[in-house]
């Protein structure tokens, strides 16, 4: 047996569908019938009242009204079912919303409203909104409602009252409902709690001017201070400058302001403040060296609303705790021992690793080159290296810090600086194996009188930051 064909449904269907066409036109038209058939009965009634007209008007008639009524049923069943669905709805909102008439008579207050107000359902239905919430109108209620029915909306932020007497900032949205007639029937008003962001606002906005005047007159260092988003409301201080340069930080987030590398480091501090950690650390940028302080900032109830972190320039007393210790230890060194050899040896293995990566100590020599005595590298295989750099030939820095009395530095070489730190190609060659990009060197004195010197070299520039307070040792 063949298939259908695809035409075959709807040739079945179609009947039915117009048919079912046909009814609703009849229905729809009823109002038309019922009053024809009324206007043909009273006709009859008139002319042959014992005419068989008038029974069949009067089933006609009959049948006509129990259609409208079954029409007039099902359109308010579904109407209903429509209010029901729509109200459902409501119920589950977490907005407070209510529906009160012209009158500004409450005749919806759905669950939202009773856990915001502390009024029940019964209880709110029938009063005036305006009474039982205590408004508080940022104008004049006239202008308000003048406006609200001239544009069918308003919005503005209202001041309620619980029934516990809290007082609430919300923000309101009021929608107007008219009939089929296009009237005004009732006002839908949706209320959305802002207490809470209010007070955080307040508090963020005190904080920022208190956190700024702290930034002004923080010495040495700088205050930031983000938001919930991750963006700095505050970043001020004498320290800005040095660790994002001219850029304004207000405003940006947190991620995509100043250099890369300090935003990477600051994100997750921020981040651990606002869910209530507080970190201490360091950050060292550059040359300097930085006290970092992040901590959660509260308001009066406890809540985390801000991160701030307090960044101070430690490097000077970084530099002077690490000359305390250095010169210390190397007093208490020098002095432990009369064996002059075997005590300079020992201090040069104090200041490496600790202040450099290798350093040679030279002893003056009269009318002759300075003697190297000690050694010491951060890789002890690599300490034969130097001692071919120097044993070579002296480098002329050590001569000359000898005979001056005067330290020497040098941030960064540069070729001029190689040339005159290794004059002979074999020494530039060992030079490049050592790995040099500064140095500091120093005379060492005993009292008055100038014992030798001691040449601290790094591969990076620490050597310089930490020695270059420290003009000479004296021991």
């Amino acid at each position: 047996m063949g298939k259908p064909k695809r035409g075959a449904f709807v040739k079945l269907t179609s009947p039915l569908r117009d048919w079912q066409l046909f009814r609703q036109t009849l229905l729809n038209a009823a109002p038309w019938w019922a009053t024809g058939l009324l206007l043909l009965l009273a006709i009859a009634l008139i002319f042959s009242p014992d005419s068989w007209v008038v029974p069949v008007v009067d089933v006609a008639i009959a049948i006509t009204l129990g259609s409208l009524i079954y029409q007039l049923h099902g359109e308010l069943r579904a109407r209903n079912q429509l209010l029901y669905e729509r109200y459902a709805q409501l119920d589950l909102a977490n907005d407070a919303i209510l529906v009160r008439d012209l009158n500004d008579a409450i005749t919806y207050w759905n669950p939202a409203c009773e856990r915001l107000y502390g009024w029940s359902a019964a209880e709110a239905s029938g009063e005036n909104v305006h009474v039982l919430l205590r408004t508080e109108f940022p104008a004049p209620l006239a202008t308000i409602e003048q406006e609200f029915f001239a544009r069918g909306e308003w919005r503005g932020e209202l001041i309620h009252y619980t029934r516990t007497g809290t007082r609430l900032s919300v923000a309101s949205t009021w929608s107007l409902h008219r009939d089929d007639r296009g009237r005004p029937l009732a006002n839908l008003e949706i209320g959305k709690d802002m207490t809470a962001a209010k007070q955080a606002e307040a508090a963020l906005r005190t904080s920022e001017r208190l956190y700024r005047t702290l930034a002004e007159h923080f010495p040495n260092g700088a205050v930031f201070l983000v938001d919930q988003q991750l963006r700095y409301t505050v970043a001020a201080g004498e320290a800005l400058t040095e660790l994002v340069g001219e850029a304004t930080l207000t405003g940006c987030a947190v991620d995509a302001a100043g250099p890369q590398q300090l935003a990477t480091f600051l994100t997750p501090l921020y981040e651990q403040a606002l869910a209530g950690v507080t970190s201490l650390t360091e950050y060292h940028w550059q040359e300097a060296i930085y006290r970092l302080d992040v901590l959660p900032v509260t308001d009066a109830s406890g809540a985390v609303f801000a991160g701030m972190a307090m960044a101070q320039n430690i490097t000077e007393s970084k530099r002077t705790e690490a000359r305390s210790h250095f010169l210390a230890s190397a007093t208490t060194l020098l002095s432990a021992s009369l064996d002059y050899a075997t005590t300079l040896r020992n201090l040069a293995h104090l200041i490496v690793p600790q202040l450099a990566d290798w350093c040679t100590i030279n002893l003056a020599v009269p009318d002759s080159a300075p003697h190297l005595i000690a050694v010491a590298h951060v890789d002890p295989s690599q300490e034969e290296l130097v001692w071919q750099l120097q044993g070579e030939n002296r480098t002329p820095q050590t001569a000359q810090v000898i005979r001056s009395g005067q330290s020497l530095t040098c941030f960064e070489l540069c070729d001029l600086a190689i040339a005159a730190f290794a004059p002979t190609p074999s020494q530039r060659q060992l030079l490049d194996q050592l790995g040099l990009r500064s140095y500091i060197c120093v005379p060492l004195r005993i009292g008055d009188r100038i014992l030798g010197s001691i040449l601290c070299a790094g591969a990076s520039r620490r050597v310089t930051t930490t020695l270059k307070t420290s003009s000479w040792l004296k021991i």
